[in-house]
């Protein structure tokens, strides 16, 4: 996917975050305005990324992308390199840091989600 991410990564990140987003509220229009969008190049240990799976132990940049329904209350999803990786239903003053730092935190080695959300 590389540092910039592609034209194709991002409709694909947006068309996959509405229809994530409609599961939860259906009477969610399909309309790009409902939706606030964030990226940024993060930097990981392995080509895995954020994902707990095999990579090449190689450095590798790939677009960190965040995706929050503005409308209420779908959360805000992840996505490391175009691949959704969690929801953030939610988000603690962890998850407001990492992403003002634009540092987010990979998943468990278990594949659950990071410690992100309000007790």
């Amino acid at each position: 996917m590389g540092v910039g991410g592609s034209a194709e990564e991002l409709a694909h990140v947006l068309a996959d975050a509405l229809a994530r987003f409609r599961r939860v509220r259906p009477d969610l229009p399909y309309n790009p305005h409902v939706l606030s969008y964030v990226a940024w190049p993060q930097v990981w240990g392995s080509t895995a990324l954020g994902f707990p799976r095999i990579g090449l132990q190689v450095v590798t940049t790939a677009q960190t992308h965040v995706v929050t329904d503005t409308l209420g209350d779908g959360g805000h999803l992840v996505y490391f390199g175009g691949e959704f990786a969690y929801r953030v239903e939610r988000p603690n003053a962890a998850f407001e840091a990492d992403r003002q730092a634009h540092r987010l935190r990979p998943l468990q080695p278990d594949g659950s989600t990071p410690l992100y959300e309000q007790g």
